[in-house]
């Protein structure tokens, strides 16, 4: 059972709560508790806050067993940590975009090392989708870079745009 999954079970049985009760009051499908409870399924972060008030978990826990969970399913070793902080505005893509320029490659070039078309990288590159974390670890070691930072990036980027701005994460 995965981390998340085992928090969910163990706050809906605290809180006194079947699984379909819980489905019900998340206005969630009958059976997308079971699935979570036992990792067939990962939780979507825009279902954390509902969850969290539900099973008065903190929220920034449920996030980290969500991104764990993300970082699990890309057997990326990282564990993740997430704080109630504020933090600024990330642009994952134009991170990553500042990363290849650094590095000084052709967006041609880095499109062929991820075998995807060069539009695919500059849609990345703009931000305008939620980058994969094993997509920021491809880009980086396409590039020849340390993957911590970019994994971190694309983390923090879902959290602000599914969570707002009030959480910080961190890997180790």
């Amino acid at each position: 059972m995965a981390m998340i999954g085992t928090l969910i079970k163990e706050a809906r049985e605290k809180a006194g709560l079947t699984q379909l009760e819980l489905c019900e009051r998340l206005g969630t499908h009958d059976r997308r508790v079971s699935a979570w409870e036992r990792g067939a399924d990962g939780v979507s972060l825009d279902k954390t806050q509902m969850l969290a008030d539900v099973l008065k978990v903190p929220h920034a826990k449920l996030i980290a067993g969500v991104l764990q969970h993300w970082l699990e399913t890309a057997e990326i070793d990282y564990k993740v940590s997430v704080a109630p902080k504020k933090v600024g505005a990330v642009n994952a893509g134009a991170e990553l975009k500042k990363l290849r320029l650094k590095s000084g490659m052709a967006l041609r070039a880095l499109a062929r090392a991820l075998d995807v078309s060069p539009p695919r990288v500059v849609d990345l590159e703009r931000g305008h989708k939620l980058i994969k974390p094993e997509t920021a670890w491809w880009y980086a070691d396409a590039l020849g870079a340390d993957h911590k930072e970019p994994v971190r990036l694309a983390l923090q980027d879902a959290v602000n745009r599914e969570c707002g701005k009030r959480f910080r994460v961190t890997l180790r």
